[in-house]
Protein backbone atom coordinates (compact mmCIF):
# COMPACT_ATOMS: atom_id res chain seq x y z
CA UNK A 1 0.00 0.00 0.00
CA UNK A 2 1.22 3.42 -1.03
CA UNK A 3 0.54 6.43 0.65
CA UNK A 4 -0.58 9.99 -1.65
CA UNK A 5 2.30 12.38 -1.98
CA UNK A 6 -0.06 15.00 -0.43
CA UNK A 7 -0.40 12.92 3.11
CA UNK A 8 0.31 14.43 6.28
CA UNK A 9 0.94 12.09 9.17
CA UNK A 10 -0.22 15.46 11.62
CA UNK A 11 -3.14 16.49 9.30
CA UNK A 12 -4.41 12.92 9.56
CA UNK A 13 -4.06 12.42 13.56
CA UNK A 14 -5.30 16.25 13.73
CA UNK A 15 -8.53 15.11 12.40
CA UNK A 16 -9.15 12.12 14.11
CA UNK A 17 -8.33 13.80 17.65
CA UNK A 18 -8.33 18.12 17.03
CA UNK A 19 -8.38 18.27 21.15
CA UNK A 20 -4.89 17.09 21.41
CA UNK A 21 -3.98 20.17 19.14
CA UNK A 22 -3.40 23.63 20.42
CA UNK A 23 -4.18 25.17 17.02
CA UNK A 24 -7.44 23.12 16.67
CA UNK A 25 -10.28 25.61 16.95
CA UNK A 26 -13.14 23.28 19.12
CA UNK A 27 -17.03 24.43 18.18
CA UNK A 28 -19.50 24.11 20.76
CA UNK A 29 -23.06 23.56 19.50
CA UNK A 30 -26.17 23.05 21.24
CA UNK A 31 -30.20 22.56 20.60
CA UNK A 32 -32.85 24.10 22.65
CA UNK A 33 -36.45 23.68 21.37
CA UNK A 34 -38.00 27.25 21.36
CA UNK A 35 -41.07 26.08 23.20
CA UNK A 36 -38.84 24.61 26.31
CA UNK A 37 -36.98 28.33 26.17
CA UNK A 38 -40.28 30.19 26.19
CA UNK A 39 -41.48 28.10 29.16
CA UNK A 40 -38.27 28.36 30.98
CA UNK A 41 -38.06 32.09 30.54
CA UNK A 42 -41.53 32.40 31.46
CA UNK A 43 -41.56 30.47 34.95
CA UNK A 44 -37.81 31.76 36.33
CA UNK A 45 -39.76 33.80 38.74
CA UNK A 46 -42.12 31.13 39.84
CA UNK A 47 -39.11 29.24 40.33
CA UNK A 48 -36.89 31.98 41.90
CA UNK A 49 -34.00 31.63 39.88
CA UNK A 50 -33.55 34.98 38.64
CA UNK A 51 -30.19 35.07 39.77
CA UNK A 52 -29.11 31.91 38.59
CA UNK A 53 -30.27 32.77 35.38
CA UNK A 54 -28.41 36.26 35.44
CA UNK A 55 -25.30 34.52 36.41
CA UNK A 56 -25.84 32.16 33.11
CA UNK A 57 -26.77 35.28 31.18
CA UNK A 58 -23.47 36.71 31.95
CA UNK A 59 -21.34 33.58 31.49
CA UNK A 60 -22.85 33.25 27.83
CA UNK A 61 -22.20 36.77 26.83
CA UNK A 62 -18.60 36.28 28.03
CA UNK A 63 -18.75 32.99 25.87
CA UNK A 64 -19.81 35.21 23.01
CA UNK A 65 -17.26 37.98 22.97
Amino acid sequence: MTLPDNFSAKEFLKNRRPEEFSSSIVVETGVLDRVQLEHYLATLNIRSQELEFETFAKKLCEKIM
